[in-house]
């Protein structure tokens, strides 16, 4: 009996012996290989480029990874741009400045495409794509990996000064104008010109994109869901707040002008 249980345990092990080698040599098999791949290419990639109407451009890079052994001569990856994935045009939203081979360096894993964003020629609120695709090099591509898609906007520093500013019809009302977060603030009262001045202070919250400011029309409950919307502008020679608003709650058809200047 003994025997035989010595005979069945030299077969188990033997048999997990095979089942440990055949999986090592799956893994060097799957493994064995080298290719080229985007950095970020998995989820895509995005940026937010401030906007300074100075005539010069942005810089940026992609980055390639060469998912091997590190080499004793450089890598050379030929990169394209991809109509299909694009929707930015050459020479007017970016820029290729790396051309079309990139090399990785010699005893390195990673090379760049460098790019720039001409931030001038693009407008606040539009997105742009840029998609490049690696289609060649002493390297083959990941077949997963071997497109990146980069979306891309711009941004303006918001800097309207806070404090108290003057409505400028007759009644002259003061209010206080607060900023919430970089781009966001609050006047402390819009309601006169619109309904009864004399009516509960009805604050209106409004962003500013490159100076395209927009109320955000979220209702107000304390003042019957009143929600103001509209647009508007900041003049810096004259610290002079300028709005078109309408209560989307109640008259969304109805604009009235106001204008705030801070005193």
């Amino acid at each position: 009996m003994k025997n035989i249980f010595r005979i069945k345990s030299i077969i188990v092990l033997a048999l997990v012996a095979i089942f440990i080698s055949a999986c090592m040599d799956e893994t060097e098999n799957l493994f064995s290989g080298e290719f080229v791949e985007w950095e970020g290419a998995i989820a895509g990639s995005s940026g937010v480029y401030l906007r300074t109407d100075d005539g010069l451009a942005i810089r940026d890079t992609f980055r390639i990874n060469l998912v091997a052994a590190q080499k004793s001569t450089p890598t050379v990856v030929q990169v394209a741009v991809i109509d299909s994935a694009t929707t930015a045009v050459e020479g007017v939203q970016y820029r290729l400045i790396s051309g079309s081979e990139i090399t990785i360096p010699a005893n390195e894993s990673f090379g760049y495409v460098i790019f720039e964003v001409l931030d001038d020629n693009i407008n606040p609120g539009e997105i742009w794509t840029l998609g490049i695709g690696i289609v060649g090099g002493d390297v083959q591509p990941s077949e997963n990996y071997k497109l990146v898609e980069h979306n891309f906007q711009v941004a303006c520093p918001s800097d309207i000064p806070v404090g108290t500013y003057l409505e400028t019809g007759e009644d002259g009302f003061e209010v206080e104008l607060t900023r919430i977060d970089d781009d966001t603030y609050q006047l402390s009262q819009m309601n006169f010109r619109y309904y009864d001045p004399t009516y509960e202070d009805v604050p209106g919250v409004f962003t500013d994109v490159c100076n395209a400011l927009t109320l955000e029309g979220e209702p107000i409950p304390e003042a019957f869901d009143i929600a103001w919307v509209g647009s508007g502008t900041f003049d810096p020679a004259t610290n002079t707040l300028s709005f078109s608003v309408a209560d989307a709650t109640y008259n969304p058809d109805i604009s009235v002008d106001m204008e705030f200047v801070l005193q």
